[in-house]
This record gives structure tokens, sequence and C-alpha cells, in this order.
């Protein structure tokens, strides 16, 4: 536990932005990944875009259809279309018998 308390503050600050940096801009991650820096806060970066990745990865392999979601891919996501007609038959009376 107590390994798990020192994480160097560089490297969880360059994980955390590699994981979010990877999620809404996967390009620019990539090209940063892509530099030769040589240091911790590099080291986390490319560690959550790694991370970030990996769990695409298992969303698409291990999770079936219905629980697929497209969180990772938000360009993705279509609202649905608002019909005009969609409250046309609310004024229609119950039958009485």
């Amino acid at each position: 536990m107590e390994e798990r308390d020192n994480v160097d503050t560089d490297y969880l600050k360059g994980f955390n932005e590699g994981y979010t940096m990877a999620l809404y801009m996967p390009d620019f991650a990539e090209k940063i990944v892509s530099m030769d820096e040589d240091n911790s806060r590099n080291a986390g970066f490319k560690a959550g875009r790694e991370q970030l990745l990996a769990e695409k990865q298992i969303n698409k392999n291990i999770l079936p259809a219905w629980l697929r979601s497209n969180r990772y891919d938000d360009k993705d996501q279509q609202t649905p279309d608002k019909s005009k007609d969609q409250d046309k038959d609310l004024d229609i009376e119950p039958e009485m018998n």
C-alpha cells in the first residue's frame, strides 16, 4: 500500500494528461508520444495513453454488444431525430364499454 502512495507527481500528472488527451484528442496524443523526451512526465503520458487503448480493446472484445458504449467515440454518437408527428395521437379518448 505504501508503494502505491509514493507515485511521482510528474508521472501521475503525465498519466492523467495522456489518458485524457488520448480520449479527446487521440491524434495529438499520438504525436506527443512519438517525442523522444525521457522524463517521468512523458513516461506517465505514454502509460496513460496505453491504459486508455487497453480499455478500448477490452470494451470491444469482452463486453456483449448491448453493453458496449460509445463513450470513447463521442463523434460517433448520434442524437435521435424528433418527429413533428410524434405526439399526434395524444388527443384520442379511450373507448367506454
